[in-house]
């Protein structure tokens, strides 16, 4: 006997074999990477002011920790967002009446446009971070994102100086020459106060408040427009903006309402 399964909300799932109940959760931990981001590019933020006000010039492990989690954290939700849909139109059931609220906006060809891509092995593999999010456009008959101008060009060096960060090549960077992301990056963020006139550019100036924010800023931005490109009628961002930080696994109760042994 095959299940029996229905949608609870945006995440949850309730299924019976044969009069067993199952209860399933699908999680979704995009949102919780661009927190993360904009967290962490706070904290930045908060640090290298304070430096600036003490006079302090040098490099500080903390302000490169949290600039580097912010950069980090910003690329891990381009990905997780759109993997996310991705993943969603390859589990599509159109026979199951109960649709994923995430999916609406998308007519059922799209989806299975989608849903064909994904499951090639090969397609989810090979596709980069923001090719998963122009082929997802073309999917639904929508034109790709210009990847020629802001946010676009700048989302894809941001992603660029996450890879050279996360897989280090040490190379010898000469004074008189430029790396490769400076002319992409550099007109966008301001000068690291705590290394003014610092050479070579790369990765120094990238690692402060500056360059934190920019990645926070303008992954949301690019994530936004494409959201909205999409045509998905699940508002994604309003969730994130009333996101808190703190979420009690149980509300407490006065101690006159305790209940007894």
């Amino acid at each position: 006997m095959s299940d029996q399964e229905i949608t609870i909300g945006g995440g949850g799932f309730a299924s019976a074999t044969v009069g067993i109940p199952r209860v399933g959760v699908r999680d979704y931990f995009s949102m919780e990477h661009l927190w993360n981001a904009r967290h962490n590019a706070q904290l930045c933020a908060e640090r290298e002011a304070a430096l600036v006000n003490e006079g302090f010039q040098g490099i500080d492990r903390a302000v490169r920790a949290f600039a580097l989690g912010a950069i980090l954290e910003s690329v891990a939700f381009l990905e997780a967002l759109v993997n996310s849909t991705w993943q969603d139109a390859a589990d599509h059931d159109s026979a199951t009446p109960n649709r994923n609220p995430r999916l609406e906006g998308l007519s059922e060809k799209s989806i299975v446009r989608l849903r064909e891509l994904w499951r090639n092995d090969r397609v989810e593999r090979s596709l980069a971070i923001l090719d998963k999010y122009q082929v997802a456009l073309t999917c639904v008959d929508q034109e790709p994102i210009s990847l020629g101008e802001a946010p676009g060009q700048i989302v894809s060096a941001i992603i660029l100086f996450r890879n050279d960060l996360l897989h280090f090549k040490p190379k010898v960077q000469w004074s008189d020459e430029l790396h490769r992301l400076e002319n992409r990056l550099r007109p966008h963020i301001a000068e690291n106060p705590l290394l003014p006139n610092t050479n070579p550019w790369f990765p120094h100036h990238m690692l402060s408040a500056s360059g934190a924010t920019l990645a926070y800023e303008k992954s949301r931005e690019f994530a936004e427009i494409w959201w909205q490109r999409m045509g998905f009628v699940w508002d994604e961002f309003k969730l994130y903006d009333e996101m808190v930080a703190k979420i009690p696994s149980s509300p407490k109760r006065p101690l006159n309402q305790a209940g007894g042994g």
